[in-house]
This record gives structure tokens, sequence and C-alpha cells, in this order.
């Protein structure tokens, strides 16, 4: 299993470190999805990015996700 998704279980269950982890490793993404927005718009879209990426945090399901080898090791 990667660090991304004990990351993501730690987030879940509501560690600080690991979600204020997980908000450093996707602030490259955040930035990006808001370059082209205007700039008076800029830092209340990237709050709101945080915010939407933490309420899917709090709804993954490791249960649910495909396992990459598993699927890999099928074809």
């Amino acid at each position: 299993m990667g660090e991304l998704t004990y990351l993501t279980r730690d987030a879940k269950q509501q560690k600080p470190e690991a979600r204020s982890q997980l908000l450093r490793l996707f602030e490259p993404k955040i930035k990006k999805s808001s370059q082209f927005a205007p700039i008076a718009c800029r830092e209340d879209l990237e709050q709101e990015l945080r915010i939407q990426l933490l309420k899917v945090i709090d709804r993954f399901e490791e249960s649910e996700t495909l396992d990459f080898w598993k699927a890999v090791n099928q074809h």
C-alpha cells in the first residue's frame, strides 16, 4: 500500500498531521487549478478547493478502490 493510501486513511480518521500533509501534497494542483481564475477570486477558489479535498477524503472508502497490481495481473 502506498503512502497516499496511509495518509488518506489517517486523514479520514481526523488526524490533523495527515490532513495537513495531504493538503500540502495537493497544493501544487490547487494552485494550478486556480491559475486562470481572476486574481481577486483565486484565494477564495483555492480555499474552496481545499475544503472540497477534505470532503473527498472524508468520503474515501479504501475497500472501493481498485488494486492496481490485481488489475494489471488480470490482463
